[in-house]
């Protein structure tokens, strides 16, 4: 007689707490461990990292689930101005960020933070207050399952973008073990630059602060989030659910003579950056409730209040609507969803 081990749950392990069942998890804590299930599993291996930025539907999945547990923080070269870390894509991004402003190592503070493990952050090209991660990267150490091979991709032929990356066009692919960032080592006499977004420098100047250190932007932005994201811990969400809409210039020249109250960004690449949180407010969307539905503190986070699958499509397709029939945009998501 065969016995069959029971499909395993995955929604522990995603932090929007909504999901089916697979048929195992398994722990990949060196490349090695990686090897022996692509050569058990194959393309049955689905490969997992924090769980913060991935959505499965709730019917069981025929996969393996491979959680990116890797290590390590380790220098690989450093002189008097910078510095050169290999991070496992196992470690958790903020504490990563919290190890570099420890040390004194400028380029990441104000990705404080943000949910998720290392490993997501060159997939999805992670940014916030006008940092991303493709300005300190230098490349990415994956295995390529095509190939059958590890290889570096560096930082130019990542194909980075807004939340975007080679990584997003070809999913399953490459699976990344590690990343590589060079940052800069701070001197005493040097002045931290300062994110140019208004709630930043109001938060500092409420406490006074003209000249931060490292430590007080990271403070600062993590009072800022908190505010604005709630811990998935206490509150399943995958953070910011839906892209900020970037338009042409003429497009977006358009939309601001129709809706002249709309805030708005210029790109460097001239596109306009509406901010998709707005157009969630203006369409009633702010706190909206039902088993999945939005934070009160915050429109562009969906919250699981205890729903399924399901009620969370239901809820983004009346969201995507609403949006569309209002201002003619339709809004992207964030997650990858694996139906």
């Amino acid at each position: 007689m065969i016995y069959m081990s029971s499909p395993a749950s995955i929604r522990p392990y995603l932090t929007m707490h909504i999901g089916g069942t697979v048929n195992k998890i398994e722990h990949i804590q060196q490349k090695e461990d990686l090897i022996r299930l692509l050569e058990s599993y194959g393309d049955t291996l689905f490969i997992l990292g924090g769980g913060s930025n991935t959505l499965f539907s709730d019917i069981h999945h025929d996969l393996t689930i491979g959680k990116i547990d890797i290590p390590g923080i380790n220098t690989v070269h450093e002189n008097t101005d910078t510095i050169t870390l290999e991070i496992g894509t196992g470690v958790s991004w903020d504490q990563l960020v919290a190890h570099a402003v420890r040390h004194g190592y400028q380029g990441i503070e104000a990705l404080s933070a943000i949910p998720g493990s290392v490993g997501a952050t060159p997939i999805q090209n992670v940014g916030a207050y006008g940092s991303e991660i493709r300005d300190v990267l230098v490349h990415v150490h994956v295995y390529d399952r095509d190939k059958k091979e590890f290889t570096d991709i560096q930082n130019k032929d990542c194909s980075f973008g807004y939340r975007d990356s080679l990584f997003k066009h070809i999913p399953g692919r490459f699976v990344v073990t590690s990343i590589t960032l060079t940052l800069k080592k701070m001197n005493p006499t040097d002045q931290t630059p300062i994110p140019s977004y208004k709630g930043v420098t109001e938060k500092l100047s409420e406490k006074g602060i003209e000249t931060p250190s490292l430590s007080d932007i990271r403070n600062t932005i993590i009072e800022i989030r908190k505010t604005k994201l709630p811990d998935p811990k206490l509150i399943p969400n995958s953070g910011s659910f839906f892209k900020n809409p970037r338009l042409s210039k003429e497009a977006g020249v358009r939309f601001i003579q129709q809706f002249p109250k709309a805030p708005y960004f210029i790109e460097p690449d001239g596109l306009y950056k509406i901010p998709a949180g707005w157009l969630l407010e203006q369409t009633g969307f702010k706190g909206f409730p039902g088993p999945v539905g939005t934070y009160e503190h915050n429109a562009l986070v969906v919250i699981n209040r205890g729903g399924n699958f399901h009620d969370l499509t239901t809820l983004v397709t009346k969201i995507q609507n609403a949006i569309k029939e209002k201002y003619n945009i339709m809004l992207e998501i964030e997650p990858n969803i694996i139906m």
